[in-house]
């Protein structure tokens, strides 16, 4: 992105952005975005929310535990013994 000028100081600009840039910000790779034309508006506020996708994952990972709650205990004592070559402690 290039600054091209100012409309109010540290608020506002006049910019250029290439497609590829908006792409990339707004995590919508290989022409998945629609090309934009005179007037369009985009929310470079939303960008990519990362925060929401790492709500979804905590949330998944919760409801996987609390479901699988009871194989959790046999399984690390699984990945325990795998890692001491096979021997059960």
């Amino acid at each position: 992105m290039k600054i091209m000028g100012i409309i109010e100081p540290g608020r506002k600009y006049l910019a250029e952005v290439s497609q590829d840039e908006m792409e990339k910000f707004m995590n919508k790779y290989f022409r998945n975005m629609p090309r934009l034309e005179v007037g369009d508006t985009v929310d470079l506020g939303k960008g990519y929310d990362f925060l929401e996708q790492t709500r979804e994952v905590c949330w998944s990972v919760k409801e996987l535990i609390e479901k699988g709650s009871r194989y959790i205990g046999p399984l690390t004592e699984g990945i325990v013994m795998m890692a001491d070559g096979g021997k059960k402690k």
